[in-house]
């Protein structure tokens, strides 16, 4: 059971006519299920409520809009976006991942209000609900829409329970709880049946991202007594697998499956001299204090941070880091 006062965020959104509903760059299944939950709940209320992106929509979550949402990867302040008295940003409260629409946000006479569930956090909203006891923002969303009475459509019961089941693994990952299960329940009376949203997110996949999960798990390097493992994307991996970004999605988890593994990193070489690392962790082990030392954050097993260099010279500052870290586990 939620111990959040949503008092402040249902006052913010009664308060509200036009509402934007924004999220962090490298969209995924929370932030945009949450999102586009929270647009059908606003319009319900007779509020008007449009979903923008920072980046591109990966291919996987289109089921969720009934139409493509607009995408602005570039500064929001040179883009037409009059109208709006109100904007709500989910799944990050950390101005790095918001570097696109951040100035915008700051706008004289624009309310903002966060809600995020993550360890690293900053206070930049008007209102900000921040929970890191959840297991993901969609969970937040659903116990806002219980706190405020508001019946959850289909469609948005559908998107919540996307947001939920992605950020927790499909419910294998240890911030699955009770809170998430109850929640959860209530979404799938609504009507939501897991199997086809399951097969929307997962059994839809195109070829280029198989022939990229090759390219990386043949990079896959062990170290730390079988304890880490590493794997990279280079310009050229993905190049030559015809593939995009959104392609890597859930594929650091996959070297977890080895018994011995306890952490797993992998290297994206998004763009020449910028190293996306992501950080996943079955152990005690914490990888979001790994990466707020570069400069990144997330949770206690799962984490990332961009890093400037090379693939090598970010290779070799997170191998590094994260040996010193089994080393003193050791001691």
């Amino acid at each position: 059971m939620s111990q959040i006062d949503f008092s402040k965020a249902l006052d913010f959104l009664n308060a509200s006519s036009s509402v934007l509903i924004t999220c962090h760059t490298r969209c995924d299944g929370d932030s945009l299920g949450s999102s586009v939950g929270l647009a059908h709940i606003l319009r319900a209320k007779g509020k008007s409520a449009e979903v923008i992106l920072p980046s591109a929509l990966p291919n996987r979550y289109g089921f969720l809009f009934d139409q493509p949402p607009r995408v602005i990867p570039d500064d929001w302040r040179s883009a037409s976006l009059a109208g709006f008295d109100s904007a709500v940003v989910l799944d990050t409260s950390v101005r790095e991942q918001l570097i696109p629409q951040y100035d915008f946000l700051c706008t004289d006479g624009l309310c903002l209000l966060v809600i995020d569930h993550h360890l690293s956090h900053e206070s930049l909203g008007t209102v900000n609900i921040i929970d890191p006891s959840a297991s993901s923002v969609g969970l937040l969303i659903a116990e806002l829409a219980q706190a405020g009475s508001v019946e959850l459509s289909l469609p948005a019961s559908e998107a919540l329970f996307t947001a939920i089941a992605t950020d927790t693994g499909w419910f294998r990952f240890a911030n699955t709880d009770s809170r998430t299960y109850g929640q959860t329940c209530r979404l799938v009376q609504n009507g939501v049946e897991p199997s086809r949203v399951y097969q929307s997110l997962y059994m839809q996949e195109g070829p280029s991202r198989v022939r990229l999960l090759a390219r990386a798990l043949g990079s896959l390097e062990l170290s730390c007594a079988g304890r880490l493992a590493c794997m990279s994307l280079s310009a050229e991996d993905f190049s030559q697998a015809q593939a995009s970004s959104s392609d890597t999605e859930d594929m650091v988890n996959e070297p977890l499956r080895i018994a011995s593994v306890q952490i797993s990193v992998m290297l994206t070489q998004d763009e020449p001299g910028s190293v996306r690392v992501s950080l996943r962790s079955k152990s005690q082990l914490n990888v979001a204090q790994v990466a707020e030392r570069f400069g990144g954050g997330g949770h206690s097993r799962a984490a990332g941070v961009q890093l400037v260099g090379s693939l090598d010279q970010a290779k070799q500052k997170i191998i590094s880091a994260l040996t010193q870290e089994f080393t003193g586990l050791a001691q």
